[in-house]
């Protein structure tokens, strides 16, 4: 049989590397969780040092800032009202014949607003008439041998004088002192339609002033 190989010189067993020793880590703290408002915990850092950081609890709720700036209220300025012994209104273009228009005008005159508003009223129900001179039907009214009944133009007057006496209470009159002193009906710009024809446009200055 054959015997085995023994080699003449024992092979020298090599020395495994030192180890180099890991640096110690600090120990962790447990911390257990409380009913305080906030708990905290510890992370640590390549250097081996430990920070504490605190995390808000579930029932914390942050408290919010408004940055945007309270609006401030107006202040409200008093106004003084400079009283003045007229008042005017003016319509431009208003739609309607001249013819009206003045004697509408010639019908309010020296008459207080109150006074004219209630008797216009009374013309949208065919009540009274606005007299009137030419070959217009005759009217069974004392004092009036004929007159007509303009509606249209009768409204927008009604209008009209509302506003002058709106004016009239700005100025600082009496309303119950102010008298329609002039009415003044003149042609207005007449726009053109069909037919070679225009439409019927009238200036119309409406003034009233405190009877003293």
């Amino acid at each position: 049989m054959e015997k085995d190989y023994v080699p003449k010189h024992n092979p020298v067993e090599k020395k495994a590397p030192a180890q180099a020793h890991a640096p110690t880590q600090a120990s962790k703290k447990e911390t257990k969780p409380t009913a305080s408002a906030s708990s905290t915990t510890q992370t640590q850092t390549p250097a081996g040092d430990t920070k504490a950081t605190s995390s808000p609890s579930p029932t914390e709720t942050p408290r919010k800032t408004s940055d945007t700036p309270k609006k401030e209220e107006p202040r409200k300025s008093s106004v003084k009202i400079t009283k003045k012994d007229f008042a005017m209104a003016k319509v431009i273009g208003l739609a309607g014949s001249k013819k009206y228009c003045m004697y509408i005008c010639e019908f309010i005159k020296f008459k207080t607003i109150d006074q004219a508003l209630k008797e216009l009223n009374e013309v949208l129900l065919f009540k009274r008439a606005i007299p009137m001179r030419g070959e217009i039907p005759h009217r069974s009214e004392p004092g009036m041998m004929s007159g007509r009944y303009p509606l249209k133009v009768t409204a927008q007057f009604i209008t009209m004088l509302k506003g002058l006496r709106g004016n009239a209470i700005v100025n600082g009159m009496d309303i119950h002192k102010t008298i329609i002193t002039m009415g003044s009906a003149s042609w207005g710009v007449r726009p053109a339609k069909r037919g070679g024809m225009r439409f019927k446009r009238t200036n119309v200055t409406l003034r009233v002033e405190e009877k003293k």
